[in-house]
């Protein structure tokens, strides 16, 4: 059976408050540690990728000058 127009938010049906007067849970918190680490796996490749680039550059400029 359907249920037409008997629309009820989550917050309501488990008789929660709003979202802003409630503190972080630990989902939250984990929430935002992954996303922490994710920042800091990105900073980590992009840095790597600049040094390898970089290395890459150098070796360039180096066997240009062999050659003359």
């Amino acid at each position: 059976m359907e249920r037409k127009g008997s629309i009820v938010s989550r917050a309501n049906s488990i008789g929660s408050t709003s979202a802003s007067s409630v503190p972080n849970t630990d989902d939250e918190d984990s929430d935002y540690r992954q996303e922490s680490i994710k920042d800091a796996y990105k900073d980590r490749r992009r840095r790597a990728h600049t040094q390898a680039e970089q290395k890459r550059r150098d070796a360039i400029k180096v066997s240009k000058f062999n050659f003359l």
